[in-house]
């Protein structure tokens, strides 16, 4: 933060500031004013910076990208296994959407307009690729590890899952009512990941099998 140029650090302002604000009013209500006003800079500095007030969401979603990679570098332990490491990843993901509850509100919000605008379905489908290679790195280490010999979509496939879990698992602490901590939340998803990786092994295991020549 500190190698960042003052016009630089009042463009993340402006962005922490209109997050906050999506977060709060949703995206479409979200005004070059209110972010000003969020932010407390004078609306012409907002307009200097991002002179159309659609692509500050863009802009949005995609510093919320790069904090989480930022974020992630700096906490990151060394690795155990491929396994630990893949449980690391995920849970650094639930973590960092926990601290900062705003920017998941502003992806449930992406989410949103995804389902009504063809731009932010695109940007949605960028932004879910991103998180799925990260995860699919983590899982070709253990595919590596056992070497095992997977189908061409099993990597890819199991990776949509474990996205499709963390994220579930982080919408349902948000927005269901429950007696349950963040804690016990995550240790659940934590859980669920471990046997989800143990029954991909198998898989892969019987798969690979199959694949073996029989002796006549």
């Amino acid at each position: 933060m500190d190698q960042l140029s003052k016009g630089q650090k009042t463009a993340l302002r402006i962005l922490e500031a209109a997050g906050r604000c999506i977060a709060k009013i949703g995206a479409e209500k979200t005004s070059i004013t209110a972010i000003a006003k969020e932010a407390k800079l004078k609306r012409s500095l907002i307009a200097y910076h991002f002179p159309k007030k659609d692509e500050i969401f863009f802009q949005v979603m995609i510093h919320i990208m790069m904090q989480f990679g930022q974020s992630f570098l700096k906490k990151r332990p060394q690795p155990v296994d491929p396994k630990q490491d893949l449980r690391v990843l995920i849970e650094a993901y639930m973590d960092y959407f926990q601290e900062y509850p705003h920017y998941f509100h502003c992806y449930l919000h992406c989410i949103y307009m995804a389902s009504v605008h063809e731009r932010y379905k695109v940007l949605n489908t960028k932004i879910i690729r991103r998180i799925v290679v990260r995860i699919m790195s983590k899982i070709k280490c253990i595919v590596i590890e056992l070497k095992l010999q997977p189908g061409p979509l099993d990597i890819e496939d199991f990776a949509k899952v474990i996205y499709t879990n963390l994220m579930g698992t982080i919408m349902s602490y948000y927005t269901v009512e429950n007696q349950e901590s963040y804690d016990a939340y995550k240790k659940r998803c934590l859980d669920i990941l471990d046997d989800e990786i143990d029954l991909f092994k198998t898989y892969l295991n019987r798969a690979d099998k199959k694949r073996l020549p029989t002796n006549l």
